[in-house]
């Protein structure tokens, strides 16, 4: 499952997904959950069992898909269903309020956006700005490249619409898994580590420049700040600059009026990043840190290959101190510091994220009701405890513990005694 078959499907008209491989963290299942469709993944030889009009259970929760369910299974699930969708409408309609911990720590909720269908309903009162605008989106939703002046308007679309709060807009990351129809690129043994993201649009440089433009013309509509992908090398981000600098000087000549200022961040997801985290803080404005990319890579685990995909495990202790050290080390340079990965939207591992030291978490739509009652709930003293335990853990089976005793404290002042847990790869 693409991230383009994705992004293409009818939204209106999905109510799951079921796919035989794959694995959790795969792009496209972390984009169906971006959706809040439920999605389950690698279940060998289903198709094999499905029958036309079969009736099917998908808890995309516990990560299981249940084949003619009899009456009292039904039930059960309708029973969790409701009570889960009444938890939810009590967390959205204190979504606007703000994640101030009770001690006074704020924090930056954000929202990731993938297309501008996104903002359809979208209370923007729920967020604090847009944390990562995945323009990739935009491109694999057309047939050919959008000109300038289209991407223009979609940017200043989006600022318009979030009335005054920043959007963080990636510049365009495909390659790998994330492919164009009309744009084809040469096969690779190993895409993952292969022409992608910054190192794409450095040598293709029309597409850089093409973008640039837009960006730095639509800030004259709101606040926009501007995230480097793939980024390994101090080289890459110093080039970049010049880039746009340029672009900004000749922009200004041709009289358009542009924000006097750009704040310009780079992704942390390759592992020399978070190595020489002490010199970007010296060259960026903003680090913001892609916990699924940086998982895959530190672990040397291909999250789209079903043959290890049980071994890409975000709870290692590796990627754990990863964290903690780019937050650290973000605090000591004086920039701030975000999470925009699949981690941000798990608001028990959001609580220990604030713990570490990150300023602001940005995840789906579907999750921010949940990120903000939990961090309204928790004192950044218990935030740094919770930190402290997790990077001390020997292993994944001591962090899921803590993470789940904090999931159960927080469903306890809700009034629920069954706290969701994270989604399973199906077996």
């Amino acid at each position: 499952m693409t991230p383009e078959v994705v992004t293409l499907l009818l939204r209106n008209r999905i109510l799951g997904i079921v796919t035989e491989t794959g694995g959790r963290y795969s792009h496209g299942a972390v984009l169906a959950r971006s959706l809040g469709l439920p999605c389950v993944v690698g279940l060998t030889n289903l198709i094999a069992r499905l029958e036309k009009n079969m009736q099917v259970i998908v808890d995309g929760k516990l990560g299981t898909v249940h084949l003619r369910p009899d009456g009292k299974a039904v039930d059960v699930f309708l029973g969790q269903r409701q009570r889960r969708e009444a938890r939810e409408l009590e967390l959205k309609s204190h979504a606007h309020e703000p994640a101030i911990t009770p001690d006074g720590h704020a924090v930056r909720v954000e929202v990731n956006l993938e297309s501008i269908l996104d903002l359809e309903g979208f209370q923007v009162e729920s967020c604090d700005g847009v944390g990562l605008l995945r323009t990739e989106f935009l491109y694999m939703e057309r047939s050919q490249f959008p000109s300038e002046e289209e991407q223009f308007r979609l940017y200043r679309r989006v600022l318009t619409a979030l009335e005054g709060r920043p959007v963080t807009l990636r510049t365009l990351d495909i390659g790998g898994d994330k492919q164009l129809p009309y744009f084809e690129t040469p096969a690779e043994p190993n895409p993952a580590l292969g022409w992608r993201g910054l190192r794409l649009t450095l040598e293709w440089r029309d597409l850089l420049q093409v973008q640039l433009r837009a960006v730095i013309r639509a800030s004259a509509y709101g606040p926009v700040r501007l995230l480097l992908p793939m980024v390994s090398s101090l080289d890459e981000v110093r080039t970049v600059h010049q880039i746009f600098d340029r672009i900004r000087g000749q922009l200004v000549d041709q009289g358009y009026e542009v924000r006097d200022r750009i704040e310009v961040g780079v992704m942390i997801e390759v592992p020399s990043s978070v190595w020489i985290m002490d010199q970007l803080v010296e060259e960026v404005d903003f680090v913001s840190v892609g916990t699924n990319d940086l998982t895959q890579y530190l672990l040397a685990v291909d999250r789209d290959n079903p043959r290890v995909s049980s071994l890409y495990e975000p709870y290692h202790p590796a990627v754990l101190r990863a964290l903690e050290h780019v937050a650290r080390t973000a605090r000591e340079g004086g920039i701030p510091c975000s999470v925009c990965g699949d981690m941000a939207g798990d608001y028990a591992m959001a609580v220990a994220l604030v713990g570490m030291g990150y300023d602001a978490l940005s995840a789906s739509r579907t999750f921010l009701p949940e990120l903000r009652f939990a961090l309204r709930q928790t004192t950044l003293a218990a935030a740094k405890d919770l930190a402290e335990r997790i990077i001390k853990a020997k292993g994944p089976a001591e962090v899921r513990a803590a993470l789940d005793g904090v999931r159960a404290q927080l469903h306890a002042g809700l009034g629920d005694d069954s706290p969701s847990v994270p989604l399973a790869e199906g077996d």
